[in-house]
């Protein structure tokens, strides 16, 4: 075999790998931390009827990756006086912040990342120019860290999903 016909054979095999690796991900199922945050070649992260906020930490499948970001649906209208908000930050290091700090016996210190970058924010006003955005991490190795906040407004009206991948 030549060069070329090799080089197709690796390539077609990595896209084959990056395929059975993919996961359709509901995000009532997340379980990653800002520290350790969910390593996937793959995912199709899709919104879950949470009535509250949800955050979600993702990471590079291998720390030399970078993640590209497909914003695939988005439904965010605006219900009963309230705008709901998507939004992926990315961050390379954790601090800790201490939560509610105004009672010396109810401080709780909590994880949270140290520099978050705003990548996208996908909101009541702007959502339906956000929709089939595609985007990437800045450098290799940066985690991302998606927040979806409701406001109160009715869950079944909302939706969101996008797709992620580690390269």
């Amino acid at each position: 075999m030549n060069a070329f016909t090799i080089y197709i054979f690796l390539m077609f095999q990595k896209l084959q790998l990056s395929v059975c690796n993919t996961v359709r991900f509901n995000t009532q199922e997340c379980a990653g931390q800002p520290e350790e945050p969910m390593a996937l070649a793959g995912a199709i992260v899709h919104d879950g009827m949470t009535l509250g906020r949800t955050t979600c930490y993702f990471g590079p499948n291998d720390p030399i990756q970078y993640v590209a970001i497909k914003i695939d649906k988005v439904e965010l209208p605006k219900s009963l006086g309230n705008c709901p908000k998507l939004t992926l930050h990315e961050y390379s290091s954790v601090r800790e912040e201490l939560i509610d700090n105004t009672d010396p016996n109810l401080r709780v210190a909590m994880v949270v990342p140290a520099d978050p970058k705003l990548l996208v924010e996908a909101n009541c006003s702007n959502y339906e120019k956000i929709r089939r955005t595609a985007l990437q991490t800045s450098s290799p190795g940066l985690k991302l860290q998606m927040l979806f906040d409701p406001f109160s407004s009715s869950v079944s009206e909302l939706s969101y999903e996008f797709t992620l991948t580690s390269f």
